[in-house]
C-alpha cells in the first residue's frame, strides 16, 4: 500500500507496516520471491492493469476539464449580453451566474473523486455542465423569451441524470415523471412569454394570465405544492448530480425566474397571495414528510422543498435580493447535506459523542405526527404518479436492435432530437402565436407534447439504453 502523502510503499507484515524499497534491482515483478523479504512481494504497476488505470484517468480528466471549461464560459454570459460594456452590465446577473458556476465547479471537483471509475463519468460530467449552462442562461437572459432555452436545457439534463442508472425500474419511472413535470413547466413558461406581448387594451386577461403561468412554471420546477414529490423522485441519480440539481441549481432556478421578472406578477395581490399559499402549504407538508422518510436523500429533498416554500414567502413580500441570498446559502447547505448523506448517521453519532450526549437509539417520531406525515406522503405516491399511458410503452426488455453502443447512441440521439425540435425558437414562435390566436388548439398541442415526449423518454430509458453498452473489449485483460 502507498502512503498518499509521502508516496512511500509499505507492506503489512505480521501486524506491522514495513517500508518497501522499490529501487532494489532484485525485485521481479513477474515472479516475486515468496520468501520473508518484504520487498519480494512488491509488484510494479507497469502492466495491463496500470495501463488501464492511466487510460481511465486520462479519459476522466479530459471530461472534467471540458465540463469545467463549459461551466466557466457560461459564467461570462452577462458580459456577452451587455456587449462587454461594464456600464451596461447587470450586477445581479453577474452574481447569480457566479454563484451557480461556483456550485457547479465545486460539485464537479467532488465528482472527480467520488465517481472515479464510473463508466458514465464523462456523460455525467457533461450533463452537469449543461445544467449549469441552462441555469446561467436563465440568470443572465435579458428578456423572458430568452430564458426558454435555458429552462428547457435544465429539464433535459436533469432527466438523463435522474435516469442514469436506468437498469432500475424506479429510476426509469421517476426520470420520466420528472421530464413530464418539466414539460408542463416549459409549457407554462412559453404561455407566459406568448401572453406577455399582448396589449392589455386588446385583452385584459393577458397580463394576469402571464403572471399566473409564470408562477406555475417556477412552482413546478421548485417542487412546490401540489407537486411536492418531484424532488424526492429526482434523487435516483448519482449523489453529486442529485446535489447539484435538486439541492442546488434546478431547485432554485424558479426563484431566479421570478426575481428577474417581478414586474410581471408582483403588482397583483392575488399573485402574491398564491405564492404565499403554495409556499406555506409546501413548507407544512414537505417539512412534515421529511421527518418520516426512511432514506436520507428523500428526507433532504422534502426539506429542500419546504425551505424553498419559505423563500417564496420572502419573495412574495417583495424582498427579491434577500430571496436570492437565501437561495445561495440554502443551495450550499443542501448540497453539503446530500454529499454527506452517505455518512450522516456516523457523523451525527460522532457529533453527539463529542458533545457528551451520545445516544443508544434514535429519537422516535410522535405516532400521531407519523400518521399525518404518512398520509401527506401518500399524496405524492397515489395522486401524482406516472400515467399508465406513458409507463405502458415499456416493452419490459431491451430490443435486440439496440445491442451495440453505436445503435443505442443513434437511437437516443434521434429521440432527443425529435423531442428537442418542439423547443426550437421557430417552434416556440409558432406555438406562441397559436396561444394568442387559437388558445384551445395550442393547449391541445402542448398537452400532446407533454404526453408524447414523456412516453418517448420512458421508452428510451426502458428499451433503448441498456447496460450492454459498457461491455467493451478494453476491459478484457
Amino acid at each position: 500500500m502507498r502512503d498518499p502523502d509521502t508516496q512511500q510503499i509499505y507492506r503489512q507484515w505480521y501486524g506491522e507496516y514495513i517500508p518497501v524499497d522499490t529501487t532494489e534491482e532484485d525485485i521481479d515483478p513477474v515472479n516475486p520471491n515468496p520468501n520473508s523479504d518484504p520487498i519480494a512481494d512488491y509488484i510494479t504497476f507497469d502492466n495491463d492493469h496500470g495501463a488501464y488505470g492511466r487510460s481511465v484517468k486520462k479519459w476522466e480528466d479530459f471530461h472534467t476539464y471540458l465540463a469545467a471549461g463549459i461551466m466557466g464560459a457560461s459564467c461570462l454570459l452577462p458580459f456577452y449580453n451587455a456587449g462587454f460594456d461594464l456600464a451596461a452590465l447587470s450586477v445581479r446577473d453577474v452574481l447569480v451566474t457566479t454563484g451557480g458556476t461556483t456550485l457547479g465547479l465545486s460539485t464537479l471537483a467532488f465528482s472527480r473523486r467520488y465517481l472515479h471509475g464510473e463508466f458514465m463519468y464523462g456523460r455525467m460530467a457533461l450533463l452537469s455542465a449543461a445544467l449549469v449552462v441552462g441555469f446561467n442562461i436563465v440568470g443572465a437572459a435579458p428578456s423572458l423569451d430568452d430564458m426558454l432555452v435555458g429552462w428547457t436545457t435544465i429539464g433535459f439534463a436533469s432527466t438523463f441524470l435522474i435516469g442514469a442508472f436506468n437498469d432500475r425500474p424506479t429510476a426509469r419511472d421517476n426520470a420520466a415523471f420528472a421530464f413530464g413535470a418539466y414539460q408542463l413547466s416549459d409549457a407554462a413558461l412559453l404561455s407566459s412569454v406568448a401572453l406577455s406581448t399582448v396589449d392589455a387594451a386588446d385583452n385584459t386577461l393577458a397580463a394576469p394570465l402571464t403572471a399566473l403561468f409564470l408562477i406555475a412554471a417556477a412552482n413546478i420546477k421548485s417542487s412546490q405544492f401540489p407537486l411536492t414529490g418531484l424532488f424526492m423522485r429526482s434523487m435516483e441519480g448519482a449523489k453529486p448530480n442529485s446535489a447539484l440539481a435538486y439541492a442546488g441549481l434546478s431547485a432554485h432556478v424558479g426563484v431566479v425566474l421570478l426575481t428577474e421578472h417581478m414586474d410581471l406578477w408582483f403588482q397583483y395581490e392575488w399573485a402574491r397571495a398564491l405564492l404565499v399559499t403554495t409556499g406555506v402549504l409546501t413548507a407544512v407538508q414537505s417539512s412534515t414528510v421529511s421527518y418520516v422518510r426512511a432514506d436520507r436523500k428523500g428526507a433532504i429533498a422534502s426539506a429542500s422543498a419546504a425551505t424553498l416554500g419559505a423563500i417564496y414567502v420572502v419573495l412574495a413580500a417583495g424582498q427579491a435580493d434577500l430571496a436570492l441570498v437565501l437561495c445561495l446559502g440554502h443551495a450550499s447547505f443542501r448540497i453539503n447535506q446530500v454529499l454527506r448523506s452517505v455518512s450522516s448517521i456516523q457523523s451525527r453519532n460522532q457529533w453527539e459523542a463529542d458533545l457528551g450526549a451520545e445516544k443508544i437509539a434514535a429519537d422516535q417520531v410522535n405516532p400521531d405526527t407519523y400518521r399525518i406525515a404518512w398520509q401527506l406522503n401518500r399524496l405524492n405516491q397515489d395522486l401524482f404518479k406516472l400515467p399508465d399511458v406513458v409507463s405502458n410503452v415499456d416493452l419490459k426488455e431491451p430490443l435486440n436492435f439496440y445491442n451495440s453502443k453505436a445503435s443505442q447512441f443513434a437511437a437516443v440521439a434521434a429521440s432527443v432530437a425529435l423531442i428537442a425540435s418542439f423547443h426550437l425558437p421557430q417552434t416556440d414562435e409558432f406555438i406562441a402565436e397559436l396561444i394568442r390566436e387559437a388558445p384551445l388548439f395550442a393547449v391541445a398541442i402542448l398537452s400532446a407534447n407533454v404526453v408524447g415526449s414523456t412516453a418517448v423518454v420512458r421508452f428510451v430509458l426502458g428499451n433503448v439504453l441498456t447496460f450492454n453498452r459498457f461491455r467493451q473489449n478494453r476491459f478484457r485483460v
